[in-house]
């Protein structure tokens, strides 16, 4: 029986690359920026415990490819950095993510994997970090090492003399063979096995096309040019090598979207198409003749990039006989060809019809997206004609809107999207994105409002005869085609928008860590400390301020020592006012002023909180006074100021406003001295709606209660549960909500379990009566320690979780409404008005504490 082929990883040593930090004018020159590492030049391997380790991983038959999670440790990372925005070279191509498979595996699910774009395997989950989803650090992969040849069982079609170490072809020779005629491809493997590529060049589109050579045109004038951009993309291919030697069929996906990112710029669309489907020639990509240099520039960088691509073309195609059998033991057989040519013209559509923008408000509905990626492949197809006589004809190489759907959040995985519209008719919206006028131009626009089927029957009856590249396509449409887009009328969509004094967005979350703004332990007549994540923060921002001339350490000071109204110099007024004049003065950023903003709020915070015992009413009076006369301030002196942005200074002054009512509410006292018996109402109303329980639906009043706001938050937020699942169902959301009801009651009888520890006396006997902050502390503490280390509660959006506190506190304040004919009047007074206090504490709360952790993130 055939031994499993075994691979070895090598990394190479941080000593040796500190010499070769790279700054790269583009992506393009970010492939050729590193010679490629000959087999004397490889660094070290891993001992022979790793080896060890990694045959046995190799040696045992999994569900999918296998990934070595020992090695991570080893991982080194090239010094390559690319100035281009959101493209990493292909120099630092993750080969993590394309681990090799066993050689059974992979020949078996050929077939099984020709309808199914990226499997769901094990590598392609532990490939990406488990935190914010980027992929790992690389890891340099040698896939023709000494150990793999010789314990391939797998003839290759050349000299088994070459495989040793001492005859291995050099990278560059083996890229620089290939682009030359190939005289060892066999027909009867591929229905293309004696394609070549061949450019025109000539401005006269009648001039006779070179064949013999794939590339090089010796007869013209731009031979120099071909030989020059011949060597560059040679180099650059052969710094793949390593990478698709581990490209199987379960992740040439992400490798594709490597290699597009990095030739995106100087690879128009009609350029990809035509090599990907062209047969003996490609006379449909035109290079320039006897322009001026800048053009000739950008021509050498748009043929290296054709041709960097036509190789890898060459090597999905025919792996086994690429360069005499360069990739005959990789795992390139297992992608299937007919999947490699269609994905990779979706990817280059998806990458180039949209843009990512700053404004939230622009959005690009999920069908409209597959509307594009539809109509510019059927004008491709109406533009080269000549193409459709292939057996890889485009006409069936067009995907579905579920598998552009999976290319969608592939390509990008940090989308952002929401369904948006009318119940019954909402569609899904990707947030922040617009068209990118360079490929998707007002003719493809005005075909939208057409259905996908009427889109099929537009281009099958020919009445959009295209004779032209997309590129080079007139911006003016066709005079049916406007009175047809003048018939359909888009429809009007909801537009989903931040509020301008919110940090908070719609799908923000509340951090996987504890974020509160003090220590919960109460020390009598004491300001509470803050917390050490509310203290970090504190001090971030506060450093910044002070390289902009602004120091608040006297009020730091004067604030932990409980003085809240000194002398002029030192009020908590006077000292933001003469802050924000400091920025002014030495014209601050917008951000500076959101760190001044964040660290007094910040400071504010847990004396704001304090109950009476840990700061005495008069104190927490003078606290309020001082707070509101920066707030009245901020309003008269400063908001008209020509160059302070409003938005941000408002939002400030109205939390400011916020912890002002907070902090009077905690000094609310109970007008009866027998607070036991309020208490006592208050858990009652709590298990009572627990313990009501439906016999038909199983579910108590509170369960419901949560169940019925959670639905009307997804609706009202366009949130779905199953976006974190990973194989959303109905079912599935349904048991999701379910147990987000069972939670949250499990959470509020946790809390009035811990409300009959409540101290109701303090020393000397004195009774306590302010029974709503001591509800409001108590409820505070377990929304952090607690609530919030449910998954089922973390997945949820802030405005849900918060939706959900107030509907259950105003459902509570309606029951205690209803007791009042049933029980003591005075009582059900007493037990509603606190109910209605503890509520409100609670609900400005968490509306100034998500505030506060939004602004953090922005700012960190």
């Amino acid at each position: 029986m055939a031994q499993n082929r075994t691979y070895q990883a090598c990394f190479p040593s941080q000593t040796k690359r500190k010499d070769h930090l790279l700054v790269f004018s583009n992506p393009v020159d970010s492939l050729m920026s590193e010679k490629p590492l000959s087999p004397k030049e490889k660094p070290p391997m891993l001992n022979s415990d790793d080896i060890q380790s990694v045959s046995d991983h190799v040696s045992t038959q999994t569900e999918g490819p296998v990934i070595f999670p020992q090695c991570h440790d080893n991982l080194n990372y090239q010094n390559g950095v690319a100035d281009t925005p959101g493209i990493d070279p292909l120099g630092r191509v993750d080969s993590n993510s394309f681990q090799p498979v066993s050689e059974k595996h992979s020949r078996v699910q050929l077939e099984m994997m020709e309808d199914g774009l990226f499997a769901h395997t094990e590598d392609s989950i532990l490939a990406y970090n488990a935190c914010d989803g980027s992929l790992l650090p690389p890891i340099h992969c040698w896939g023709r090492s000494d150990v793999h040849l010789t314990n391939s069982t797998k003839e290759t079609p050349h000299n088994p003399e070459t495989n040793t170490p001492e005859h291995h072809t050099p990278s560059s020779v083996v890229v620089s063979h290939i682009l030359q005629v190939d005289t060892h491809h066999n027909p009867a493997m591929s229905h293309t096995a004696n394609r070549s590529m061949t450019i025109n060049t000539s401005n006269d589109e009648s001039t006779p096309v070179e064949r013999d050579l794939p590339f090089a045109e010796p007869d013209t004038n731009n031979s120099a040019t071909h030989a020059k951009t011949l060597a560059e993309a040679q180099t650059a291919f052969s710094r793949l090598i390593p990478l698709l030697l581990t490209v199987h069929s379960g992740n040439f996906g992400r490798f594709l979207i490597k290699v597009v990112k990095d030739t995106h710029a100087h690879s128009p669309l009609d350029d990809v198409f035509c090599m990907l489907y062209g047969g003996e020639s490609l006379e449909g990509i035109h290079i320039p003749s006897g322009d001026p240099p800048n053009t000739n520039n950008f021509s050498q960088k748009r043929l290296i990039c054709i041709k960097i691509q036509y190789l890898v073309r060459e090597s999905f195609r025919i792996p086994d006989i690429f360069q005499d059998g360069l990739f005959v033991d990789s795992m390139l057989p297992t992608v299937n060809f007919y999947q490699f040519l269609r994905t990779f013209l979706a990817i280059k559509i998806l990458f180039g019809c949209m843009q990512k923008v700053e404004d939230s408000s622009q959005k690009l509905s999920r069908l409209s997206v597959y509307k594009v990626y539809y109509i510019l492949c059927q004008k491709l197809i109406h533009a080269h004609p000549e193409l459709a006589d292939y057996v890889s004809s485009p006409h069936y190489h067009i995907f579905g809107k579920p598998k552009i759907g999976v290319l969608t959040k592939l390509l990008y995985p940090d989308l952002v999207w929401k369904r948006l519209g009318k119940r019954g008719e909402s569609k899904v919206h990707y947030i922040g994105w617009t068209w990118n006028g360079s490929m998707v131009d007002k003719d493809t626009l005005g075909l939208l409002d057409l259905h996908v089927t009427d889109l099929s029957d537009y281009f099958a009856k020919g009445t959009n005869p295209l004779n032209q590249s997309i590129q080079s396509r007139s911006t003016a449409s066709a005079k049916g085609k406007d009175q047809l887009h003048q018939k359909i009328p888009p429809l009007p969509m909801l537009s989903l928008r931040t509020p301008l004094l919110s940090f908070v967005d719609v799908s923000c979350k509340y951090p996987d860590w504890d974020f509160s703004p003090r220590i919960w332990n109460v020390t009598p007549n004491s300001v509470p400390k803050h917390s050490e994540w509310a203290r970090l923060t504190m001090e971030r921002s506060m450093d910044v301020l002070k390289e902009h001339g602004v120091n608040l350490d006297i009020l730091v000071a004067d604030i932990s020592a409980g003085v809240f109204s000194g002398n002029a110099h030192s009020s908590i007024s006077e000292t933001v006012i003469q802050s924000i004049k400091a920025l002014v003065d030495v014209s601050s950023s917008k951000e500076t002023y959101l760190h001044l903003y964040l660290a007094v709020i910040i400071l504010l915070l847990p004396v704001i909180m304090a109950s009476d015992q840990e700061v005495p009413k008069f104190s927490k009076a003078q606290l309020r006074v001082s707070v509101a006369e920066c707030v009245t301030r901020l309003q008269h002196e400063v908001l008209t100021s020509p160059s302070i942005d409003k938005a941000n200074l408002t939002f400030f002054y109205r939390t400011l406003r916020k912890m002002i009512h907070i902090n009077e509410m905690s000094s609310c006292d109970l007008n009866r001295s027998n607070t036991k018996s309020v208490l006592k109402e208050i858990i009652s109303d709590v298990q009572s709606s627990a313990n009501r329980v439906d016999e038909e639906s199983g579910l108590s009043e509170c369960e419901e209660l949560f169940i019925r706001g959670t639905i009307k938050a997804m609706n009202a937020f366009s949130f779905n549960i199953g976006d974190s699942c990973s194989t959303p169902s109905h079912s599935s959301n349904v048991t999701d909500i379910r147990n987000i009801g069972k939670t949250f009651q499990n959470v509020f009888l946790f809390t009035t379990h811990k409300m009959f520890r409540i101290p109701l006396w303090i020393q000397g006997g004195v009774v306590q009566k302010d029974l709503a902050a001591q509800l409001f502390h108590v409820s505070a503490k377990i929304f952090h320690e607690v609530t919030l280390s449910f998954p089922e509660i973390s997945q949820l959006p802030i405005k849900t979780i918060i939706f959900l506190h107030l509907s259950f506190t105003n459902e509570m304040q309606k029951v205690s409404l209803a007791a009042f004919s049933r029980t003591d009047p005075d009582l059900s007074q007493e037990t509603f008005r606190t109910w209605w206090i503890f509520s409100s504490m609670l609900q400005e709360y968490m509306g100034v504490i998500s505030e506060v952790v939004a602004l953090s993130r922005t700012l960190a």
